[in-house]
């Protein structure tokens, strides 16, 4: 909610019923008081920006210590026969630049070069699991305030993405800083998920 709407909510609660609204409301002093065991919602922040900072500040406080990425890459075609077996598509792309580059499209197709990092592969997955999950996925593993990563941090997709490849490439970060989120996946990515992912990291 803008601060103009919040105002006017304020004004029409006193002029019509009434009622004296305590306005407590302030982005600043959650963000300045921030702290593990009350964790603030989207909705308790007036702007979104303010949300953003307070999420990083919550991601701080965790004082989450990124694992090393597992050291193991996947050819296309077995991109190709999980995609077959879990039901997104395939494509091959060649991206210029450094770095470990794939991409999911909202058609379900995710596209990879010809050879691509499984962590990398594991977090599309992950976009290709919240697109297909029960007109998407809704649940602290996708609040960005339950992030395991700093990796885009204000996109809540994203947000889980990174966590449901933190449960599958490092589950004692999840299990030891965010238990509620790997408790979450635990019971909510289907056994399928589980086996074949698990298979790409032996």
């Amino acid at each position: 909610m803008s601060p103009e709407k919040y105002g006017k909510y304020i004004k029409l609660l006193k002029s019509k019923y009434g009622i004296d609204f305590f306005d407590n409301y302030n982005d600043d002093i959650f963000i300045e008081d921030a702290n593990l065991s009350d964790i603030k919602d989207k909705n308790d922040f007036l702007n979104f920006d303010n949300y953003i900072k307070y999420a990083k500040k919550i991601f701080s406080l965790r004082k989450i210590e990124l694992p090393y990425d597992i050291d193991k890459t996947v050819k296309h075609s077995s991109v190709k026969r999980i995609g077959n077996l879990l039901g997104y598509k395939t494509k091959i792309k060649e991206y210029s630049g450094s770095g470990n580059y794939a991409s999911f499209d909202l058609i379900g197709t995710i596209t990879t070069p010809e050879v691509v990092d499984v962590n990398t592969l594991i977090h599309e997955i992950g976009h290709y699991f919240d697109h297909v999950y029960s007109n998407g996925y809704k649940g602290v593993a996708k609040k960005i305030t339950f992030a395991s990563s700093r990796y885009h941090i204000a996109k809540n997709n994203e947000v889980f993405a990174e966590n449901f490849k933190h449960y599958f490439t490092a589950p004692d970060l999840l299990k030891n800083h965010l238990p509620d989120v790997y408790d979450e996946l635990n019971n909510r990515i289907p056994q399928k998920y589980k086996t074949i992912l698990n298979s790409l990291l032996e």
